[in-house]
C-alpha cells in the first residue's frame, strides 16, 4: 500500500514504512494545539515541515497501484497559407 498527502492544494508521496496512524495522530494534535509544525517525511532523504493549523485543508490518499498518467501524442501539420503569416512584421 502505498500513500500520498494533500496539504492545501500540493499533493506529495509519503514515504513508504511511514507510521501513518502516528502521523495522523501528530497532524491533529497540532490542530487541537492551535498550531505547530510536523515533519512528513517524503522519501529517505527528503522531508517536509508543514505548519499545521485549524482551518488548513490536508488529506491522506492510500492506493494499491498509481494509474500512469498517459499522455496523447499530437501531430504536428502546416496549415494551409498560415505559415508565411507574421502579425508582426509591420512593427
Amino acid at each position: 500500500m502505498q500513500y500520498s498527502i494533500a496539504i492545501g492544494r500540493a499533493i506529495y508521496d509519503i514515504e513508504p514504512g511511514v507510521d501513518l496512524p502516528a502521523l495522523m495522530s501528530e497532524i491533529e494534535a497540532a490542530v487541537q494545539a492551535g498550531g505547530r509544525f510536523v515533519r512528513v517525511p517524503l522519501s529517505s532523504d527528503r522531508t517536509i515541515d508543514v505548519l499545521v493549523s485549524p482551518g488548513l485543508h490536508i488529506t491522506v490518499e492510500s492506493f494499491a497501484n498509481r494509474a500512469l498518467e498517459i499522455v496523447p501524442t499530437i501531430e504536428t501539420g502546416t496549415l494551409s497559407g498560415l505559415d508565411e503569416y507574421d502579425e508582426f512584421g509591420e512593427f
